[in-house]
């Protein structure tokens, strides 16, 4: 035990507490008398020792003593007390000082107490009511425990460290790294708001709840994107916020600063709005606290993108380092949504650039249209007139000049409207502003369209009525005609019924030119790129398809160098308006250029150009179809070449002959194309689009397909698609004609299934020469698609006549019966070659008629009544066939044939009803031998036999000869068998009689014996004699009785033939069983199937007799019958268990059926062996040589 200091030891107990800080001094004023420990002077020297080492520690540690656990603690642990528990925990006991950690440590510590154990725990979780909250903290400590001199536990020894720094470090360190790693795979804000969602619910610990709020565009709007810890049911924060007046919507929130300053604000007052929130990864329930407001801005930036509403857990307080997370993840967040749109920027930049490059595509496509089909119409022209300039009369040259000159014009217009737009482009435009009187000039405009749109059956209506203007208007007269130009040009392209007007009107400080159609309209989403450079609305109904796609672009452009607007109004299927608003005065123009000389050369076009090019879009006033004999004067190109080729009359054997389908939506270009065809020959039909080519090419076959691939309604390749899903079209040769130029375009064509694709501008002798190519080509392909279909339709009848055959033969195998095989072949025959079929067969050097079918009753009944009287012998045909083999074919049937049919011209009217038309006789013949013949006919049906018909007729009939052959030698051995088993028959009832003999005989003789004896006593006997000598002759009498009915049963073979051996045998002894009560078993060895049926009846015999005996005389209880077929031997054993007899009395006696046994296998060859011990039962064995052994068949040989 530890001596107690003494009071002379004063000074030592002093020095305890020297060296421990302020600890020391706080333990050194404390009254320890009252507490449980005791005075200082009485601690052990072991507490001693522990509270010295802990005072002197710099490492934080704790001392538990005594059964209460008093506390005692150095300087480094003080501040995990906090404010609330020091210093009043130095000293006091420690589910005192720590009751809300008790149910924690007071368990780990009471176990150190009673078992000695230490114990460690790393990074727990404790929530300490340290600092006037419930605080989340995290320590590693040890409990040690502490012993004195005699091995008892007296405190424990606690070191510790706090880890709530480290494990909160690194779970938002973390989700800082989540949100940076996880931020890439967004592709939208609202993927990016989401991913973030996800992360931060995975940290509920730090933030609670949630809520991500975006920025609109114009920045009035703050619109929530996600939500974090927050359900269904929480309807906390707004959807949307207006940021002007956030109060409204928002209660307070401090967005405002949050938004201008850039800094984080804190939210509170809202704690009533949501219910409880669960945190399990703390296993924490609460009503949430305050929340921050963090701008999502990125380093750098000076606007933020929008709002983190984050909330604080109140677990922890909101120092610097919880806010600074709190604001990198706003960071993050921030980050992730500019990558988002940085990305969404980039994809629309590229989509941009894609889409600019598809229509820079489409306009060089266009535009390579434009410029070679006119290109193509000048020099085409050119070249005809230089071939016929000494042929040609004036009219002539005049017509190709003006198809030159128009599409002369048509380029002309085209390269200046390309060239507007480009100096618009460049900056390089010269408007001379001038003032105008608008209204008249305007009108004037639009008076060069009224011919046309009225051709076209529109009404057009100009309505320019004089303005009354407080300033003129100033406009550049060139750029004006080509915005009302273009606008009327573009009306009447899309413009099909109804009407177009053109109106002006001044409203308030503007001009207003309004164009108006009730053309097809504008689909809602085409209307944004209506005014796009090389822009055009894809598959809309137009008069052509003809155009650049700036037409609409370049009026925007020159309406914006007025200073104007350019408006659509647009409702599909109604019609467009099309608006030109101008202001009034010059102030709004450049000084410069107000009636200011301009160094470009002019653009300016006539109004011819335009109003040529809307009349070759007008219908081809019945003209669209043929073209061959009607074609106008003026489209002649040299005489006795167009008109007079053109008006002869089509024929297939002419040179350059062929029907030829020609589409396309340029009248010039038809026309000169036309002219070419119809030149050599052709017959031509045209079309100005592919929906009504398909339309023609369906009613009326044409050789070949001549399209262009630009047409409005249907362009060419779709034209070529529903070509091809046709089956009537599908093999029609189809050559595109494009300006479309390049080894791309050449291949797209060909990919898409055309024959050949032709580029503008096109030579006539390449066009007439690839025309002429593929004509020959398309009918040789017909050419060898009729073979191919023919030898398809031989094929075919080769296979249907071997299926036929092959059908044939396995009906007529199918049977043996003789009369069932000529049914067969005559149904055969009928369903199949003929109408009706007659078989004749020759027996004995006579003819007879075997069997008849028609196929109909009707047709049957006939040839019964014609064959009733009928006399094959006088037929000299048949008697033909018969004698040399060689069939008789008749494909047409007249009279003679008829006669020579009939064999006597006496018979023809018998079968003259019938309307013979063609006859077929093939010989019935078998290895060279003719049994017979088939007739067959076909009546009046139009048919006639051929030679493939023969061919199958004759293989038939060897056929139908094999299988009536043998269906007769079937009839023939089966009435060879019905006689033999007549004779078997015989032999049977004599052996019966030998079988009754030898059972019945002696038991009559005996009973014959004693009536006699008893007749010659009866005087002498008495009556008990008599009476048992009348026992006994009725014992034998119903005994002899007995034997001939299983006699009589067991001549039945039929359990024998069905069941074999075996089987008879077992139904044999379970009828014993169930009639006598007697218990019978069978024991059989081997396959008695191989046993020939002979020997199986004698063994059945055999075993049935030693049965009978076995049963009448043992009078034992139980039988059993056992038989072995071995390989070499065959066994047969019958045994029973009754009384048995003396085997020198059977000598004396014999009978009993021991004979009969005998002689049955003495003439199988075996051995009998019959044993028999009084009281004990008999046992017949019988052994025979099995007749499958060779050995015994070598032996018999």
């Amino acid at each position: 035990m530890d001596t107690l200091i003494k009071p002379a030891e004063q000074a030592e107990v002093e020095d305890l507490f020297a060296g421990g800080g302020q600890m020391g001094e706080l333990m050194r004023s404390i009254d320890w008398s009252t507490t449980p420990i005791g005075p200082v002077s009485e601690w052990t020297s072991s507490m001693r020792l522990a509270i010295k080492i802990c005072l002197t520690s710099r490492f934080p540690m704790l001392l538990w003593w005594g059964p209460e656990l008093i506390i005692h603690y150095n300087d480094a642990f003080r501040p995990v007390l906090g404010t609330l528990k020091h210093p009043q925990a130095m000293g006091s006991r420690g589910h005192e000082v720590w009751p809300e950690l008790w149910p924690i440590i007071g368990p780990m510590l009471e176990s150190v107490l009673t078992t000695g154990k230490a114990t460690w725990s790393d990074n727990q979780l404790l929530f300490h009511l340290r600092n006037g909250y419930k605080e989340e903290t995290y320590f590693t400590y040890s409990y040690s425990p502490i012993w004195d001199e005699y091995g008892k536990v007296k405190g424990i020894f606690t070191a510790v460290a706090e880890t709530t720094k480290q494990v909160l470090g690194e779970r938002r360190l973390k989700t800082l790294r989540d949100l940076g790693a996880q931020s890439s795979h967004a592709k939208t804000v609202e993927e990016a708001c989401q991913i973030a969602a996800t992360i931060l619910e995975d940290n509920q610990t730090d933030i609670p709840f949630g809520l991500v709020y975006i920025l609109s565009q114009d920045g009035k709007q703050a619109n929530l994107y996600s939500k974090v810890g927050l359900g269904s049911d929480q309807s906390f924060g707004p959807d949307h916020i207006n940021l002007e007046e956030p109060d409204a919507t928002t209660k307070g929130w401090p967005i405002a600063p949050v938004l201008a300053d850039c800094r984080s604000q804190l939210l509170t007052g809202f704690e009533g709005q949501l219910g409880e929130i669960t945190i399990s990864a703390i296993g924490q329930t609460f009503k949430p606290g305050p929340a921050l407001i963090v701008p999502l801005l990125r380093p750098g930036e000076e606007h933020p993108t929008g709002f983190l509403v984050a909330g604080v857990s109140p677990f922890r307080a909101l120092d610097d380092t919880y806010r600074n997370f709190l604001e990198r993840v706003g960071e993050s967040i921030a980050t992730s949504i500019a990558n988002v749109r940085a990305y969404e920027a980039e994809r629309r930049r590229s989509e941009a650039l894609a889409e600019l490059d598809r229509a820079k595509t489409t306009f060089f496509s266009n535009i390579s249209h434009e410029f070679r089909t006119p290109l193509t119409l000048m020099l085409g022209p050119l070249e005809d007139a230089m071939a016929n300039v000494a042929k040609d009369n004036p009219e002539q040259q005049l017509a190709r000049l003006q198809v030159i000159q128009r599409n002369s014009l048509r380029l002309h217009k085209l390269v200046n409207n390309l060239l507007d737009f480009s100096r618009i482009e460049a900056g390089r435009i010269e408007a001379v502003y001038v003032p105008a009187d608008l209204s008249s000039y305007t009108a004037e405009l639009g008076s060069v369209f009224r011919a046309a749109v009225e051709s076209a059956g529109l009404a057009y209506v100009v309505d320019c009525p004089p303005l009354d203007l407080a300033e003129p208007v100033y406009v550049d007269r060139e750029m004006w005609e080509k915005i009302v130009f273009n606008l009327l040009s573009n009306a009447f392209k899309f413009t099909f019924e109804g009407q177009i007007a053109l109106r002006l009107r001044a409203v308030d400080a503007w001009i207003e030119l309004r164009v108006e159609d009730t053309g097809i309209g504008i689909h809602t989403q085409e209307l944004p790129h209506l005014f796009e450079r090389f822009y055009r609305v894809r598959g809309a109904k137009a008069r052509t398809h003809e155009g650049s796609g700036i037409g609409l672009a370049l009026i925007h452009e020159l309406v914006k160098l007025h200073g104007g607007k350019l408006e659509v109004e647009s409702i599909f299927g109604q019609g467009s308006v099309f608006k030109v608003l101008l202001p009034q005065g010059k102030a709004h123009l450049p000084a410069d250029r107000i009636e200011a000389q301009t160094t470009l050369v002019s653009t300016a076009l006539s109004e011819a150009a335009y109003l040529e090019e809307a009349k070759r879009w007008l219908p081809l006033d019945g003209n669209e179809g043929s073209a061959g004999a009607d074609l106008p004067e003026e489209l002649e190109i040299a005489p006795g070449s167009s008109k007079a080729l053109a008006a002869k009359k089509y024929s297939p054997k002419e040179k350059g002959s062929g029907y030829i389908l020609l589409v396309d939506d340029n009248a010039d270009m038809r026309d000169y194309v036309r002219r070419v065809l119809t030149a050599q020959g052709y017959k031509v039909d045209v079309a100005s689009n592919g929906l009504s080519a398909l339309k023609m090419a369906r009613s009326r076959l044409p050789e070949l397909v001549l399209s262009d691939v630009m047409m409005p309604e249907m362009d060419g390749f779709e034209l070529l698609r529903e070509l091809r899903k046709d089956p009537r079209t599908t093999r029609l040769p189809v050559i595109l004609l494009s300006a479309r130029a390049g080894q791309e375009a050449v291949i797209e064509g060909v990919q898409a299934s055309a024959d050949d694709y032709l580029v503008k501008p096109l030579s006539a002798r390449e066009l007439l020469a690839r025309i002429q190519t593929h004509l020959k080509l398309a009918r040789l392909r017909e050419e060898v698609l009729q073979r191919e279909q023919t030898a398809f339709r031989k094929v075919k009848a080769v296979q249907s006549r071997l299926t036929f055959l092959s059908r044939a033969s396995i009906r007529l195998a199918a049977t043996l019966d003789y009369e069932q095989t000529l049914q067969s072949l005559c149904d055969l025959t009928v369903s199949e070659l003929a109408d009706y079929c007659i078989v004749w067969l020759r027996s004995d050097d006579e003819i007879q008629v075997a069997r008849i079918a028609g196929r109909t009753p009707l047709i049957s009944n006939q040839l019964r009544q014609i064959l009733a009287h009928y006399s094959p012998g006088q037929n000299s045909l048949l008697n033909k066939v018969l004698d040399n083999g060689q069939s008789q074919l008749f494909p047409k049937v007249d009279r003679e044939t008829l006669i020579l049919i009939t064999g006597n011209p006496e018979n023809l009217p018998l079968l003259e009803p019938l309307n013979v038309q063609s006859h077929l006789l093939v010989p019935l013949k078998r290895q060279e031998k003719v049994i017979g013949a088939l007739s067959l006919a076909l009546l009046g049906n139009g048919r006639h036999f051929d030679r493939d018909d023969l061919i199958l007729a004759e293989e038939l009939g060897r056929r139908a000869a094999m299988a009536i052959d043998n269906a007769r030698l079937y009839r023939e051995v089966q009435e060879a068998l019905k006689q033999a088993e007549k004779v078997a028959a015989l032999e049977e009832r004599q052996r019966l009689a030998r079988e009754l003999h030898d059972s019945v005989t002696q038991s009559l003789f005996s009973l014959s014996l004693l009536a006699e004896a008893g007749r010659r006593q009866i005087h002498t006997t008495t009556s008990d004699q008599l009476e048992a000598q009348l026992k006994r002759l009725r014992d034998i009498a119903h005994q002899s009785l007995k034997e001939m009915r299983l006699l009589v049963y067991q001549l039945r073979q039929h359990e024998l033939e069905q069941d074999g051996l075996a089987g008879a045998l077992k139904m044999r002894l379970d009828s014993v069983e169930k009639r006598s009560g007697i218990e019978a078993r069978l024991i059989v060895e081997g396959d008695t199937w191989t046993l020939p049926p002979q020997w199986n009846e004698n063994l059945y015999r055999i075993a049935m007799e030693a049965l009978n005996n076995a049963l009448k005389h043992s009078g034992g209880n139980a039988v059993m019958v056992k038989l072995v077929v071995r390989e070499k031997r065959v066994e047969l054993e019958v045994s029973d268990n009754g009384e048995g007899f003396d085997l020198a009395i059977l000598k004396e006696s014999g009978g009993l059926g021991i004979t009969s046994m005998r002689e049955r296998v003495a003439h199988l060859g075996g051995s009998f062996d019959l044993q028999s011990i009084p009281k004990f039962g008999t046992t017949i064995k019988i052994s025979i040589a099995n007749p499958n052994n060779p050995e015994r068949a070598s032996h018999h040989e």
